[in-house]
């Protein structure tokens, strides 16, 4: 069944998105096309189903295509699997 959710988190270097189930659990989707989101945008999709899928970004009216990681989740968690990741270092040496 299809159902709202809010944008509660977007990565600044990525395209993944995570948005707040009307349960309180958190789902995180990447997303597959030019179209973009912004926190307190409300979607309508499934939000228990890992797979590519399209939701509806009802607060502006479009079609977003996207791929499901993860669902039920803590926005806490989250946040430190897929928001907070630094650059990892390339490992190139410096000679003196």
């Amino acid at each position: 069944m299809k159902t709202k959710a809010k944008v509660v988190l977007v990565g600044a270097s990525t395209r993944f998105v995570a948005a707040e189930t009307e349960d309180g659990s958190i789902t995180v989707f990447e997303l597959l096309d030019c179209n973009k989101v912004k926190l307190g945008d409300v979607l309508i999709g499934y939000w228990t189903e890992f797979d590519r899928q399209a939701i509806y970004n009802q607060s502006r009216n479009v079609y977003l295509a996207v791929f499901v990681h993860d669902y039920c989740c803590q926005l806490d968690d989250v946040k430190d699997q897929y928001f907070n990741s630094q650059p990892k270092d390339s490992g190139a040496c410096t000679f003196i």
